[in-house]
């Protein structure tokens, strides 16, 4: 995993991200809100590295964002009997537990016949 250094721009509202690493000279991510900028940034990152990346962020003036970083896991699951979920394999180091409830009893409807 790769540490990559982000920074936030804001002018009138509009907000937008950089990177001054090594490989990231030319990406740049925007959105309508820091938000939504924060995870195009990080999305727009690993695609553009082609690995998994934790975003070491500030904003344009240099002071931090107070926010933690933003990492990655991926996990490949599949379905044994319904309602369990095993995980199969996975990229972090932490456990991942998944609970789901067992879906509804279907019921078919049919027709009424009108005499």
């Amino acid at each position: 995993m790769r540490n990559v250094t982000v920074v936030y721009h804001c002018e009138d509202g509009n907000w937008w991200a950089d990177s001054p690493d090594p490989g990231l000279e030319t990406f740049v991510a925007g959105g309508r809100s820091f938000e939504e900028t924060r995870r195009l940034a990080w999305e727009g990152a690993e695609f553009h590295l082609g690995e998994e990346v934790t975003l070491l962020e500030m904003m344009e003036d240099g002071t931090s964002v107070d926010a933690p970083p933003v990492t990655t896991v991926s996990l490949s699951v599949r379905f044994s009997v319904p309602g369990e979920v095993v995980p199969m394999r996975s990229t972090s180091s932490q456990a991942v537990f998944v609970g789901l409830a067992p879906a509804p009893a279907v019921e078919i409807l049919r027709p009424i016949e009108v005499a």
